[in-house]
């Protein structure tokens, strides 16, 4: 139960059926109806409550205001209202208040060991053909940035999230990376706050390259896009023409990280 009273649901397992169907429900709120092939919820900014499917189209006309409703689910209907105002005065008061982030995300620079056909980041020529530009984010980008972060969670008194991502891969110059690590150590430490440092990367990288980086970030996450059925839903229909090419295709050898990683740390 919420603290409205309305009961919860495994929403992220109820999601993950074959077939799902969403709906707004609500005119003017973040209420919408959600179908899959053996459950029906109601969502409102957070909250899924399961609901027997004859009751959705009369609180659809309940909110229109064309039909009365009984008062166990008006009740309902009430509590849900109330969640989905509440949540929407948090949010816009997110929105209209000063940028303040508490966390750094440095995307290093869109070079890459790889040449993915669906790939967001790759830029074209006037011709159309992709290519990869080979600026990076300076130092004294990161620097200025993690300052303006650091004074925001020193206030807080929360730690410095650093993750670094790139359009590309950010280990193509492994020693620009540990050096955009120091530099927000070092801001870190002038501040007397924490950091915890998260990386991106395909994985593609001798092992020697794999347990420096180990030691620097706290959690790398491995880029892995998963078999061509998932790709193929995953990706937008705008590259439906890139579906039907090679997904991969790599310069080099791409052995298994997995083992490497696992040893990496000390």
């Amino acid at each position: 139960m919420t603290k409205t009273g309305i009961p919860q649901t495994d929403y992220a397992a109820s999601t993950k059926r074959s077939s799902l169907t969403v709906d707004r429900l609500h005119e003017h709120l973040p209420i919408f109806w959600i179908r899959t092939e053996k459950q029906c919820l109601l969502y409102a900014a957070g909250t899924a409550a399961p609901v027997p499917a004859c009751d959705v189209d009369s609180l659809r006309r309940h909110w229109l205001g064309a039909e009365a409703i009984p008062e166990r689910l008006a009740q309902f209907a009430r509590e849900l209202q109330e969640h989905a105002e509440e949540r929407c005065r948090l949010w816009t008061a997110v929105a209209q208040a000063p940028y303040r982030p508490e966390s750094l995300i440095v995307h290093l620079g869109n070079a890459c060991t790889l040449a993915c056909d669906y790939c967001y980041a790759a830029r074209r020529d006037p011709a159309g053909r992709r290519h990869r530009a080979a600026e990076q984010v300076s130092l004294e980008a990161v620097s200025a940035a993690a300052k303006l972060v650091a004074a925001n969670c020193r206030e807080r008194a929360i730690p410095l999230r650093l993750a670094i991502h790139g359009g590309g891969e950010p280990t193509v110059d492994v020693r620009h990376t540990e050096a955009c690590v120091r530099e927000v150590q070092r801001v870190v430490m002038g501040y007397g706050i924490g950091l915890e440092t998260y990386l991106a990367t395909n994985g593609q990288m001798p092992r020697i390259v794999a347990q420096r980086l180990a030691r620097r970030f706290h959690c790398v996450g491995l880029s892995c896009d998963g078999p061509r059925n998932f790709r193929i839903g995953s990706v937008p229909d705008r590259m439906a023409a890139d579906r039907r090419k090679l997904y991969c295709k790599r310069r080099r050898p791409w052995p298994s990280m997995a083992p490497v990683w696992k040893s990496a740390r000390p």
